[in-house]
């Protein structure tokens, strides 16, 4: 132990005390999938201690030496027992409203949840990776498809900025711009991640045939914003930039 704190050195035993100990909702192939991807990898943040499946062929078994629960074998009393800090939902096709359902009992009980899956819930290639749990994904919205030829032809070949580009309206918006063959999309958010988000489902999307650019700042900065049209010249501007939780933002 001495040696080990003046070396700096750690042991494979140290690291994974330090892990985030996880419950992976779903023993098929994509919960397998991500258990291997943290198992194998020496560097991930988490390590998986159970699994909590509804498929009675696999409920008491072990697969990588982790054990399969039932719902009700896992309790809120057992996870604690096993020291789970978070869980992780690894079905991509769970009912809506059976997704609600667990949300809200794992996130009343204070266990910080994530999602397996592509970057956003409308993605239908790339990579499956770790993100945080969208509260959009529980509103039961089908995408609205707003395209028809006048629409199309308005925005064909032109310069469109969207402002909260990476908020649930402006992805959409974003989503449903890219079928209409623009010129040049500026997504425009404060927030990284939304931006992000929304960029990469385009990118496996359109590929290089779809000229997209972020660009993060507030709305209420002027000289951003300058400095942004300068950049890009936008002939079409949708401003979709909003505070979601109203009354918390007029307070403050």
């Amino acid at each position: 132990m001495l040696l080990r704190l003046f070396s700096g050195m750690e042991t494979e035993n140290a690291k994974e005390i330090h892990k985030i100990k996880v419950a992976i909702i779903g023993a098929g192939r994509v919960g397998v999938s991500l258990a291997e991807e943290l198992i194998n990898n020496s560097k991930a943040s988490y390590t998986p201690k159970v699994f909590i499946d509804i498929n009675k062929e696999k409920v008491g078994r072990d697969i990588r030496g982790i054990p399969v629960w039932s719902e009700d074998e896992a309790s809120l009393q057992r996870l604690r027992e096993s020291e789970v800090q978070e869980i992780i939902f690894a079905i991509p096709s769970m009912d809506a409203y059976k997704k609600k359902t667990l949300y809200e009992y794992y996130k009343n009980a204070g266990y910080k949840l994530k999602v397996y899956d592509y970057p956003t819930m409308y993605v239908a290639g790339g990579k499956r990776h770790l993100r945080e749990f969208d509260i959009e994904e529980l509103l039961f919205r089908k995408p609205l498809v707003v395209s028809d030829e006048r629409t199309n032809k308005y925005y064909k070949d032109k310069v469109v900025l969207i402002t909260g580009g990476g908020g649930s309206i402006g992805s959409e918006l974003c989503r449903q711009l890219a079928k209409m063959e623009p010129k040049k999309i500026i997504i425009l958010d404060i927030y990284e991640n939304g931006a992000y988000n929304v960029q990469q489902e385009l990118k496996i999307a359109y590929g290089n045939s779809l000229d997209l650019q972020i660009e993060i700042c507030s709305i209420t900065n002027r000289k951003a914003l300058r400095t942004v049209f300068e950049r890009h010249h936008p002939q079409i501007i949708i401003n979709a930039a909003a505070h979601k939780h109203v009354p918390l933002m007029e307070h403050n």
